[in-house]
């Protein structure tokens, strides 16, 4: 069976995949957005409040938005490489035979009848 590509989609699955990308980039951007707000917000707190409870929720809003600047990353990483891996799949109708994850018969070398 041929390779599913994205030049061989149908009109509708590869608008539902464009979709479906600019979906996933949007919310990486909203990631983004919102750690770089709590990072403001954190460095705001710390240079303009003083008082330990005030330092240590500065502290603690910088820390979290690194975090969540690597969660959506790592989010959309794996986003993008799940939807990169359903592009190469087989075409053809889905049976318990081709379906993702289920054991494949041994390739042969090429030139093998």
């Amino acid at each position: 069976m041929p390779e599913t590509t994205e030049a061989n989609l149908s009109i509708a699955d590869a608008l539902a995949l464009g979709r479906t990308r600019l979906a996933n980039e949007r919310t990486l951007l909203a990631y983004t957005r919102t750690a770089l707000a709590l990072l403001v917000v954190g460095g705001t707190v710390l240079h303009f409040l003083d008082g330990p409870i005030t330092n240590v929720l500065g502290a603690v809003a910088i820390v979290f938005s690194v975090v969540l600047a690597v969660l959506g990353l790592y989010r959309f990483r794996r986003h993008k490489k799940h939807m990169d891996a359903l592009i190469n799949l087989p075409r053809g109708p889905r049976t318990a035979a081709n379906a993702p994850g289920s054991p494949q018969p041994p390739s042969r070398p090429a030139g093998t009848p």
